[in-house]
């Protein structure tokens, strides 16, 4: 079989068709990427052909502003609070400390917060992205965007997610859904962008 482009390969595998090798995704902490960058001299990307390329709407929506000298150094698009942690491995890990989310006691809480829209961003510059990535297949969103690990225990903690669903009335279901609506619809807007560029059945995937 002759070579493949990476979008090539990668459309292949999802068709359940044969491909000249397997198609190879990364995600890397800092600390890992940067010791990669000295012991292979270049960017792992590209050591390890990497077949996915990262495109992104960047939010035109302020976020919250941690408050000076504060544990809190960034929050997130739900207004959730991280700090930089070291880890054992000699680097740092941006990780949740303020569960704004874990606060939200009563239906009212859950309906008058400032949840994160789809329309929070900006999706025309997508296409361009994507057409400076020709030849490879480009995916949005990162590792952790919406698993249930990172997505819903940083926001009202697992002790709470698994142990403790305390919010009558229906609103603990109301919390996860409105908590989901922000990744799905971005997601839909974002392929909008693929299926711009590349029509409607390649756009989706």
């Amino acid at each position: 079989m002759s070579t493949l482009t990476s979008r090539e390969r990668v459309l292949r595998a999802i068709d359940h068709q044969e491909t000249d090798r397997v198609p190879v995704q990364i995600y890397m902490t800092p600390e890992i990427h940067q010791a990669l960058v000295r012991s292979l001299g270049r960017d792992p990307i590209e050591a390890f052909q990497i077949d996915l390329r990262t495109v992104g709407a960047p939010r035109t929506k302020g976020l919250r502003r941690p408050e000076p000298g504060a544990q809190v150094q960034y929050y997130d698009e739900f207004g959730v609070g991280y700090a930089n942690i070291p880890n054992n491995a000699g680097g740092e890990y941006l990780e949740a400390v303020d569960l704004t989310l874990a606060r939200l006691e009563t239906m009212d809480d859950v309906l008058s917060y400032d949840w994160p829209s789809a329309d929070d961003y900006d999706y025309s510059v997508v296409p361009a992205q994507i057409a400076a990535n020709e030849g490879f297949c480009v995916c949005a969103g990162h590792a952790g965007q919406p698993d249930i690990i990172n997505g819903v225990g940083r926001g009202r903690g697992m002790g709470t997610r698994w142990g403790l669903p305390s919010l009558g009335g229906g609103s603990s279901s109301s919390w996860s859904g409105r908590a989901g609506r922000w990744p799905l619809g971005k997601a839909r807007s974002t392929s909008c962008g693929l299926a711009r560029t590349w029509g409607p059945r390649r756009g989706s995937r």
